[in-house]
């Protein structure tokens, strides 16, 4: 299935996990379009420069972001580091993050996130 750019749902989510700034949303495809149950978002996300998602925790699922485009800085179950483009973070059950866009362009990213149930 190819799905063009032009044929994403996109929206914009003010104060994501309650941080900072806009962070423009686009699904890349549907949960409902892979077929099981496991996978809860297929996205790529945009962080304007001074943009954050908050800090928050994953229950019953694992999340993946890949850094397309962009620099900032992610919380890792309490460890601040600097990501770039190629870089890639696994937050797993129980286990908190967040991402900053700390950088003079947008950060882009892909976030995935996997159900255990």
């Amino acid at each position: 299935m190819l799905r063009k750019t032009s044929e994403l749902n996109k929206c914009v989510d003010l104060a994501p996990e309650h941080g900072a700034g806009k962070m423009l949303h686009e699904t890349l495809f549907a949960k409902t379009e892979f077929g099981i149950k496991c996978i809860h978002l297929c996205a790529r996300m945009t962080l304007e420069p001074g943009a954050s998602v908050g800090p928050h925790t994953h229950y019953n699922e694992n999340e993946i972001y890949y850094i397309i485009s962009g620099h900032g800085t992610v919380l890792d179950n309490g460890t601040r580091l600097e990501v770039g483009p190629g870089d890639s973070t696994l937050t797993l059950h129980g286990q908190t993050h967040d991402i900053e866009n700390n950088g003079s362009g947008p950060l882009v990213f892909l976030a995935i996130v996997l159900g255990l149930d």
